[in-house]
């Protein structure tokens, strides 16, 4: 059984001869008398009492043997302090069945050794949990030392990352979270006109995974980052009848004929052009 500890017991075999006056003595196991035999006084073949005689026996006795059993063994599995089998890391038993010791690779299962080390998909390698990295580079996945690290994108959940604090993600530009993040459930949404996290002035646009730069802003170079500047002097793409100014950033002026009402505008025909 899984749980079971087997000891072999060394097997021992003694021959006492004791000596007791008076008594014949009895020989040991090789037909040779030890103790108290006498030496014979008499005629060949006989002796005094106290004494016993005998023939040598023409082989000796066999010598008891005691044979090892040989080593159990059980593939991917081995025997722990507790004295019972265990599987070997990154596998469990293939059924409850107590007299089966077989195994099974279990990808995604945590390493008994290595906190924030799993198996691999391929049997008998590990990777690191979501959002940790190996603290050296490790060919092997042999399962060393991870480190967390700040802002790695997820591989179990799209569109998240890791935070600064060790455990803990939050979505990517443009998004947020679908439910509470503290519910366990780390789904997220595309959501249109959210300001950007890294970049200013630069909105969510409708189409998931699309940007556009804010009123009165144009993208520098879209192919490789979202970086904008201002343009003076141009007509809002929001609001009619405003411009950008022309001296200052994130400015607008009402267009010439018309004034900043409450928000809003409205026109007046003796306003000439400002800004």
């Amino acid at each position: 059984m899984r749980g079971s500890v087997w000891i072999p017991l060394a097997a021992f075999i003694a021959v006492v001869s004791f000596a007791i006056p008076g008594i014949a003595q009895v020989p040991d196991v090789t037909g040779v008398c030890v103790m108290y035999c006498g030496g014979g006084s008499g005629s060949s073949g006989s002796g005094s009492s106290g004494s016993y005689h005998h023939n040598t026996p023409s082989e000796p006795s066999e010598t008891p043997s005691y044979h090892a059993p040989s080593q159990v063994y059980h593939p991917h599995a081995h025997r722990g302090s507790d004295g019972q089998w265990h599987p070997d890391d990154g596998y469990r038993w293939a059924n409850d069945d107590e007299d089966d010791f077989s195994v099974v690779w279990v990808p995604g299962l945590r390493s008994y050794q290595y906190p924030h080390v799993i198996a691999s998909t391929e049997e008998n390698r590990f990777t690191t949990e979501d959002g940790y990295d190996w603290i050296v580079p490790n060919p092997q996945n042999s399962g060393v030392g991870v480190r967390w690290v700040p802002n790695k994108r997820s591989v179990r959940y799209p569109n998240i990352l890791t935070s600064a604090r060790e455990g803990e993600w939050h979505p990517e530009d443009g998004y947020s979270w679908l439910v509470d993040s503290d519910l366990g459930d780390l789904r997220v949404k595309w959501v249109p006109n959210m300001w950007s996290r890294i970049y200013p002035h630069v909105l969510t646009a409708d189409t998931e995974g699309r940007w556009k730069a804010a009123d009165g802003y144009s993208f520098v170079d879209p192919n490789h980052n979202l970086g904008v500047k201002w343009n003076p002097g141009i007509r809002s793409s929001l609001f009619p009848h405003v411009y950008t100014s022309k001296t200052q950033e994130n400015i607008f002026y009402p267009e010439a004929g018309y004034v900043w009402v409450e928000g809003s505008l409205k026109w007046t025909p003796d306003l000439g052009p400002v800004g």
